[in-house]
């Protein structure tokens, strides 16, 4: 299924696939900054871990121990750019479980 939607979303210009090692969040922000033809599109092939230091502050500030995430890779991240110059991505994760087959995880970047 996921070689046909990659054919389907790259068919209709909405796919960037990245075949990169472990991404910092600034080497994300500058892959889709970079893309300025597209106002949505899908990347595939993102590697990259989550920000450590921000989530072990958040559980602190609400009382709970960290959580130690290990590294990501999504089958899809869905970019959508705002007029504004704001962007938003939601992490995209299709599992082979019964009891859970898609994931979303919604994130936004402002300038």
């Amino acid at each position: 299924w996921e070689s046909t939607l990659f054919r389907w979303l790259d068919g209709r210009g909405l796919l960037l696939r990245v075949m990169c090692s472990n991404l910092t969040g600034a080497e994300i922000r500058d892959l889709i900054e970079l893309d300025e033809g597209r106002s949505r599109f899908f990347v595939a092939g993102l590697v990259f871990s989550p920000p450590a230091a921000a989530f072990e502050k958040l559980f602190r500030e609400h009382g709970q121990p960290p959580v130690q995430f290990a590294i990501a890779k999504p089958d899809l991240v869905e970019i959508k750019k705002e007029k504004d110059g704001t962007y938003s991505w939601r992490v995209i994760d299709a599992k082979s479980s019964v009891n859970v087959k898609v994931c979303l995880i919604v994130a936004r970047h402002y300038r």
